[in-house]
């Protein structure tokens, strides 16, 4: 049996995010999304989420500003976020007060919380809740507050150039450990994950999806995915709602669910 899981990630992140994020889980194959919280559109996000599928917490530690205030080596003195490759090497030499991420971590949850959102999964901005010692954070973060599902980024590094396929195994590294981590609390994660392969894909964005999803395991996987406003955007919205990519799925007998399903 093959069961597929939909993310459209950075859910308020702005208005016209927001509206191809709804429109992907309306008319096409996206079964839920996950928002950043500290996002500038989040009220807009609000206004709708009982039309975007289950939603996840994607947390942010490397864009826009912190909701807590500036967090030394993460942020500027305005408390704006300095980028994900910064945040990791920061968090890799030990410069980040990790009480101060994980003030932050509460922060995020607790707003979204605030904003009336039920959360299934957690999840990550540049995949920042696998980064050097924000794991643990995040699972003590799920469980305290009934969130059953965390995603493991690890996608087979076997395709794509150099750059991407370090970017891959850094992940699936980071993965490595996270994970055990993950079973111990108790934390539901699908067997595998796709979606890394797709990103910044432009006019060729439907034929790799549809090589992905012609060769989906068998078992539970979540595949990331980005629609947004943009000329990128527009060719992942235009693939996620195609009736071809549809057809596909049924024909090798995938099965569309939600990460409340897990």
């Amino acid at each position: 049996m093959k069961r597929l899981f939909v993310t459209a990630d950075d859910l308020g992140r702005g208005v016209e995010t927001n509206v191809a994020i709804e429109r992907c889980v309306q008319r096409g194959i996206v079964t839920g999304c996950s928002l950043i919280a500290n996002g500038s559109a989040v009220g807009d996000a609000r206004s709708r989420k009982g039309s975007v599928g289950a939603i996840g917490l994607h947390v942010n530690l490397t864009e826009g500003k912190a909701l807590t205030g500036p967090i030394r080596n993460l942020t500027d003195a305005r408390g704006t976020f300095k980028g994900p490759i910064r945040a990791m090497l920061a968090l890799l030499f030990g410069r980040v007060e990790l009480d101060r991420v994980r003030r932050e971590l509460d922060a995020q949850c607790s707003r979204a919380l605030e904003l009336g959102f039920t959360l299934v999964a957690i999840d990550g901005h540049h995949h920042s809740h696998v980064f050097p010692g924000v794991f643990p954070m995040v699972a003590e973060l799920a469980i305290r507050h009934g969130i059953r599902v965390v995603r493991m980024p690890h996608e087979p590094a076997l395709t794509g150039h150099p750059g991407a396929r370090g970017k891959r195994a850094l992940l699936s590294a980071l993965c490595g450990e996270a994970a055990p981590i993950a079973a111990r609390v108790g934390l539901q994660t699908p067997e595998h994950f796709r979606g890394l392969s797709l990103y910044g894909r432009r006019s060729d964005h439907r034929s790799h999806l549809l090589r992905v999803l012609e060769r989906l395991p068998e078992g539970d996987t979540e595949l990331m995915v980005h629609p947004r406003a943009g000329i990128l955007g527009e060719h992942e919205c235009g693939s996620l709602t195609d009736v071809v990519v549809r057809s596909t799925l049924d024909r090798h007998g995938v099965t569309l669910a939600t990460l409340r399903d897990l």
